[in-house]
């Protein structure tokens, strides 16, 4: 069993006013530490754009919200695969209620986001026992998708691939070398995974 999401990330309380939402892409990018707020992947394996998504949205299904487009602290650093999957929803259809314990969202800054959830040993997320909201969660958000574990494990092989590459470059070693191959293959077999769920 493998943590979700290892530090909880935090909107900066200095950010300037912008009119427009999409002028704080580097600001989100660089508070949410280049990782999807939802789902954990970084962005620096993306095979879709990262978003900014409105954490209540602009144009909710059943209500009209009060909150400006461009309000810092609403906005979420996220993949193109958890923004799709969100977009307009707000089931409590109060925009200041977040959730009932049930049904609804939690904000990925709340400390408590990153304990609704583990990630398996092959990196799919998987909600705690005994809580439907984070049930609920993972079906909204489709954080079952496949999607989401390939990251997570090319991410991990990534760093390992980095590591043993360092090694090879001080020593010459048959079994270093043919771990280092086992990993290469892996990454390889994975990335194809990837752009075929991206189909």
């Amino acid at each position: 069993m493998y943590s979700f999401i290892e530090v909880t990330p935090v909107h900066r309380t200095n950010a300037p006013t912008y009119a427009k939402y999409t002028q704080y892409r580097n600001l989100l990018k660089e508070d949410f530490k280049k990782r999807c707020a939802y789902c954990n992947d970084l962005d620096k394996y993306r095979i879709r754009s990262f978003a900014i998504d409105h954490f209540v949205p602009r144009t909710p299904l059943n209500f009209v919200t009060t909150i400006p487009a461009n309000k810092y602290d609403n906005l979420i650093y996220c993949c193109s695969f958890c923004n799709r999957a969100k977009w307009n929803k707000w089931p409590t259809n109060e925009e200041s209620r977040e959730n009932d314990g049930n049904i609804g969202f939690m904000k990925p800054t709340n400390e408590d986001y990153k304990n609704l959830f583990f990630r398996n040993y092959s990196g799919r997320i998987i909600p705690k026992a005994n809580s439907n909201l984070a049930l609920h969660l993972k079906n909204e958000l489709l954080l079952w998708h496949p999607i989401h574990s390939l990251m997570w494990r090319i991410e991990k092989l990534m760093a390992l691939e980095e590591q043993i590459s360092q090694k090879l470059q001080k020593i010459d070693n048959d079994e270093i070398k043919s771990i280092h191959y086992r990993i290469t293959k892996e990454i390889t077999d994975i990335s194809r995974k990837i752009f075929d769920t991206n189909d």
